[in-house]
């Protein structure tokens, strides 16, 4: 029985789909075109079109900037990917200042969406004895039957159907086999190039544990509010903190206009098991759940 949910969602996420990312560069530059396409049009993305950014025959530069641009379009289950240089600049300088104080830290980013976010970090990479690149969604399997193609995530849950000129977005826990699938990478091409990183990571903040813990992550733009509940947050956290080395921290940052200087970030710092709020920037909305 299909529940009213489901049917909400793709009531939401789904409709007209057109992956040419010069066609979106070309929408996003126009305000008016953008809620014509978005809002009236309902003009939604699949993962091709980080395909067609990839295969785009301009500079590495722009094509990077493509590719994050597409990144940003996408939007899984209730999850949009939005990334981009420099937008965690806050976040950052919080990482590399506690990364001083201790002798070359390992630091896991998690929700890197295509890396460019960690872009900063990764051009200091001296100061850090390893970056581990993390994202629920590290990469899509895609495969072509009949005039639709049909996507899955790393997991192999069923992520959306695409059929000519319109694309339906699915939040279901349906299982497909991937055998016969090709992948789909999200890592940028810029940052591949640039830093050698030949892939994200599947990381799921809520169950998985790294096998030798860090002294530092960072996680921006997944733990606020608008995604979860109290509950879920603190559940997140707590798993999170199995993967952090006591005494070390964990940096939790949100974008908004609605923070003075566009980001808000606090830290909880690991001490004998329990962690405590030891900085806090702009009242990250997620802050006062952890604060004694």
């Amino acid at each position: 029985m299909i529940s009213m949910s489901f049917c909400k969602h793709l009531l939401a996420k789904s409709g007209l789909c057109i992956d040419r990312v010069r066609l979106l560069d070309w929408i996003n530059d126009r305000d008016w075109a953008r809620v014509l396409a978005c809002r009236y049009l309902r003009l939604r993305f699949s993962p091709d079109i980080l395909k067609n950014a990839s295969e785009t025959e301009v500079s590495h530069e722009e094509r990077g900037r493509l590719f994050t641009l597409g990144m940003s379009f996408l939007t899984v289950g209730n999850t949009y990917k939005t990334t981009g240089d420099g937008r965690t600049r806050l976040a950052d300088e919080a990482v590399l200042r506690h990364a001083v104080r201790m002798n070359r830290p390992a630091l896991l980013e998690v929700g890197v969406s295509d890396g460019s976010s960690a872009r900063n970090l990764l051009r200091n990479g001296g100061a850090f004895s390893g970056i581990i690149l993390t994202d629920k969604y590290c990469h899509f399997f895609e495969k072509q039957v009949g005039p639709c193609r049909i996507f899955l995530g790393p997991e192999g849950k069923l992520l959306g159907v695409k059929c000519l000129f319109l694309y339906l977005s699915f939040d279901t826990a349906k299982q497909c086999d991937s055998k016969g699938y090709k992948r789909i990478e999200t890592i940028n091409p810029s940052i591949r190039r640039e830093h050698n990183v030949e892939s994200v990571r599947f990381f799921d903040m809520f169950t998985d544990v790294l096998e030798e813990s860090v002294a530092i992550i960072k996680c921006a733009n997944i733990l606020n509010v608008s995604y979860f509940g109290e509950h879920s947050l603190k559940e997140a956290i707590s798993n999170l903190s199995r993967s952090l080395q006591d005494g070390g921290v964990l940096v939790v940052s949100q974008n908004n206009e609605k923070y003075t200087d566009g980001e808000a970030f606090f830290v909880l710092r690991k001490d004998e098991g329990a962690l405590k709020v030891v900085e806090s920037v702009n009242a990250h909305d997620a802050v006062s759940f952890f604060e004694a």
